[in-house]
């Protein structure tokens, strides 16, 4: 028996099978680890540590192992029937075809963190359609074009490599004869993998978790199985049904009876048009941006002596685009990507019903508003938001590597708000302007010669230069006794997001508070005399709401998830803080307590995760799904021009 082995083992169809074997194998788990690695802060070995207890990442390659056998079989068999002379003309395009899978499964886990599905294939194919130039983002130059080709050769002949070795006569005796050992040096290391993966998989009730399942597998199922829909072919409910639906999904007060007092209560007289500016503070955990009632920063402290403050302000997600998102539209973000890529889409957004209003609108970034080499999502983003004036400060990029560089981007942007308002008021109406800023990304930036700095002193440092910044604006809008007349909100887009940023401040990786937890300053000299701090969970989709109402705008007629943050309901709101697919954990917060969802990992956590009548994991569906028909809500009623409804101003007093 064993002698039949290894004669079959020694024919050349059998060294071609190996081969073949290994030339799959071996690309198809470094991409497994790359994808693992890539959807998971921390990495596959974080990812191990809280799913696999005492076994080691290597139990995610077992399926792997196994399938990309399965996988070669299903390509050998077909060649058993073949002449020699034949068989890499059929393999060697089947290979092929699997690389060009594989690479195109690492480019939508760049671009999208996720793998393809027909729907981001379908938007990808349309963008790169409208939008060629977004091919140039993978290759710069002749030297790079030239690694390009390189890299296309070495793959083609990796896939020729099988049967390249299999026919020379000065190799085939060699490789017959070496054949049978080199299967087994193969199959000892791979056998190991695949029982440990099978201990694993005993030892859990239910579904195996995706990371335990085979990249092949996944990657088919994704794309002819997947569960990502088609916004544009979703049937959307009315705007009411949505809104009761999203109300059933949050509002849980476990005391029907309790009643609150709104914390401020202003007249309903006070609520007309005013200048409104948002600061928006790059990565901005509250912990090290103490701005509110803080007189080591004194214009912030001057703020905060006539503005709503928060200590329980949280992002809704840690990318800067879907946050600013939440911020300016008062909605959670779809979570399976930019609504622009869709096509245009009409939300109840900050901009766009002020725009109505006759509000001059103004979008500035002290960075790049498209900073994605070659595409314009962005400032599609914030045009169909309703924007219609777009800054950045690309001019300055040879300058930004310096700290002085960086803080005179920031100082162009606040000059640019200050040139809005004072532009605005001069035509007799009023501006919005929203200020993206970017001073704050790590490697917290400092003057030269103060690298040595600690880093919680350095982001601290940077506040106080927010602090200048911010003095500057207030002095001159009070000079033009405008100051009076605007309304400035200062807050975070997010907090630490990479494991460098935890680490460079002592932080534990991914905990919800530094995360999350943004300051939150609304500073309104003309509506608020004294200092009022909030005491319960506020959101960004708060935001639009919020100011709306100060400008004497009734939402009644609008798709907001967030609320007024004076409405005593607010209290009793699940609220939810959405990774976005930048790591595999979600949380929500109700009523003081923390809970989380792992989808990678079908794991929740948190110490009091008991929430009223439904499950976590089925509560962050639910929303996930809520969120996905708000979007496709949007662009049906861009499509459909359905938005017709009049805008109600409050003249009255309420």
């Amino acid at each position: 028996m064993l002698g039949q082995i290894t004669s079959l083992l020694r024919t050349q169809l059998a060294v071609e099978g190996l081969w073949l074997y290994l030339v799959i194998l071996v690309p198809t788990l470094g991409f497994k680890v790359h994808y693992l690695n890539t959807m998971v802060v921390g990495g596959i070995d974080t990812m191990a540590g809280e799913l696999l207890s005492d076994s080691t990442w290597w139990a995610f390659l077992g399926s792997d192992v196994l399938e990309v056998a399965l996988l070669a079989a299903l390509i050998v068999l077909p060649l058993t029937l073949m002449s020699a002379a034949k068989r890499p003309m059929v393999a060697i395009p089947l290979i092929v075809t699997l690389y060009l899978w594989m690479i195109s499964n690492w480019i939508s886990v760049k671009e999208l963190s996720m793998l393809m599905t027909p729907n981001s294939m379908l938007i990808s194919l349309s963008w790169v359609v409208d939008n060629p130039e977004h091919i140039k983002t993978y290759f710069h130059g002749r030297r790079e074009l030239l690694l390009m080709l390189m890299k296309a050769v070495a793959f083609l002949g990796m896939a020729a490599l099988p049967f390249v070795i299999a026919r020379h006569r000065w190799t085939t005796d060699t490789l017959n004869r070496a054949n049978p050992v080199i299967a087994i040096l193969v199959a000892i290391p791979l056998l190991a993998v695949v029982a440990e993966a099978g201990a694993v998989r005993t030892g859990i009730d239910g579904p195996a978790p995706e990371p335990l399942r085979g990249y092949w597998s996944t990657s088919i199922r994704s794309v002819f199985l997947s569960s990502t829909p088609n916004l544009l072919e979703l049937e959307v409910p009315p705007r009411g049904q949505l809104l009761a639906d999203y109300a059933a999904l949050t509002q849980r007060s476990t005391n029907e009876n309790e009643e609150h007092t709104p914390i401020l209560d202003l007249p309903g007289a006070g609520k007309r048009p005013r200048h409104i500016v948002i600061i928006s503070l790059e990565t901005a955990p509250k912990k090290y941006y103490p701005i509110a009632n803080n007189p080591a920063l004194p214009n912030f402290y001057r703020m905060s002596q006539q503005a709503i403050s928060s200590d329980r302000h949280f992002a809704n997600s840690p990318f800067t685009t879907w946050a600013i998102f939440s911020m300016l539209t008062g909605i959670y973000p779809n979570p399976g990507g930019r609504l622009e890529r869709y096509g245009p889409f009409d939300t109840d957004s900050l901009a766009a019903v002020l725009k109505r209003e006759g509000y001059q609108t103004t979008f500035i970034d002290s960075y790049k508003i498209d900073w994605l080499i070659g595409m314009s999502a962005h400032a599609v983003m914030w045009q169909r938001i309703g924007f219609d004036q777009l800054l950045d400060n690309t001019d300055q990029e040879g300058q930004r590597n310096r700290y002085e560089g960086k803080v005179l981007s920031e100082t162009i942007s606040f000059r640019r708000a200050i040139d809005a308002i004072v532009t605005a008021e001069a035509a007799d109406t009023r501006s919005l302007t929203f200020v993206a800023t970017q001073l704050g990304h790590y490697r917290w930036p400092v003057p030269m010669g103060m690298e040595d700095m600690a880093n919680p002193d350095k982001l601290l440092n940077i506040a106080g230069e927010f602090d200048k910044l911010m003095g500057e604006l207030l002095n001159e809008l009070e000079s033009r006794s405008i100051l009076d007349d605007t309304i400035i909100l200062v807050t975070g887009d997010h907090g630490l997001r990479y494991q460098n940023e935890f680490g460079s401040l002592d932080e534990i990786m991914g905990e919800v508070e530094a995360s999350f937890n943004v300051p939150f300053m609304l500073y309104a000299p003309s509506l608020i005399d004294a200092p009022v701090t909030l005491d319960y969970v506020t959101s960004h989709v708060d935001i639009t709401p919020t100011l709306l109402n100060l400008v004497g705008v009734d939402t009644r007629n609008m798709l907001h998830h967030g609320r007024n943050i004076f409405e005593p309901a607010i209290r009793d709101r699940i609220t939810f803080l959405m990774n976005t697919r930048l790591t595999s954990t979600d949380w929500l917060h109700w009523q003081g307590r923390f809970c989380s969802y792992n989808w990678l990992t079908g794991k929740t956590g948190g110490p009091h995760c008991d929430l009223p009548d439904e499950s976590p994991p089925s509560i962050f569906e639910s929303a996930n799904q809520l969120f996905t028909v708000s979007a496709a809500y949007a662009l049906r009623r861009a499509r459909d021009s359905a938005h017709t409804e009049p805008l109600l101003i409050n003249t009255e007093n309420q």
